[in-house]
């Protein structure tokens, strides 16, 4: 008796460790994927009810001024990884134009055609698919930042977008007037890490 349920435990045991590798055999990879330069931008509403103006440049501001607002435009093109690929981590890195104030952002998924941005993008013109509120950190050696965007790159690649489109604001909450300016020039572009199987 003794010796069977020796080997029932055995066999429960070599069971639960062949399920351990959870998952699949594929190698984990990590790509970086440079933002598309001719599809970022910023669109900017001011506060006397002027047009609003978009604007695809050197770089791409976020925040409040006593003037109206700017909210910020990122594409990534997402073709070198699989639909079905399972995403570890998603980080976003871009360079400050300094100065740069200490405001609070958002940063929305949304998804539109890469032909340009019109101004109804600013608000009512895309759906917001995610969202996540982030605090600035402070720049390294080389005036970046990185945040974490695993959440939004995961909703993306699950709804099967071709691109992580990334519309960036200050965080609704606050009332504090400042600008983030981050560089989109072709030496430090915005860059997505995304590390996956």
């Amino acid at each position: 008796m003794k010796r069977k349920i020796l080997w029932l435990v055995l066999a429960a045991v070599l069971f639960a460790l062949a399920g351990c590798g959870g998952g699949s055999d594929r190698p984990v990879l990590e790509t970086t994927i440079e933002s598309d330069l001719n599809v970022d931008g910023d669109i900017f509403e001011p506060l006397n009810g002027d047009p609003r103006t978009v604007t695809q440049g050197a770089t791409v501001l976020v925040g409040v001024t006593g003037t109206g607002e700017y909210r910020g435009f990122l594409s990534f093109p997402l073709n070198a990884i699989p639909l079905d690929a399972f995403i570890h981590s998603a980080t976003l890195t871009f360079t400050l134009v300094p100065p740069t104030d200490d405001i609070p952002l958002e940063m929305e998924l949304v998804s539109f055609q890469p032909t340009g941005l019109l101004p109804s993008f600013y608000q009512e013109g895309l759906t917001v698919y995610a969202s996540s509120l982030y605090t600035l950190p402070a720049p390294n050696a080389f005036n970046q930042v990185s945040f974490n965007v695993t959440s939004l790159m995961r909703e993306a690649q699950r709804r099967g977008f071709n691109d992580l489109q990334l519309r960036i604001l200050e965080n609704r909450d606050f009332t504090v007037q400042g600008l983030v300016e981050f560089s989109e020039s072709n030496a430090t572009p915005p860059k997505l890490v995304v590390v996956y199987d």
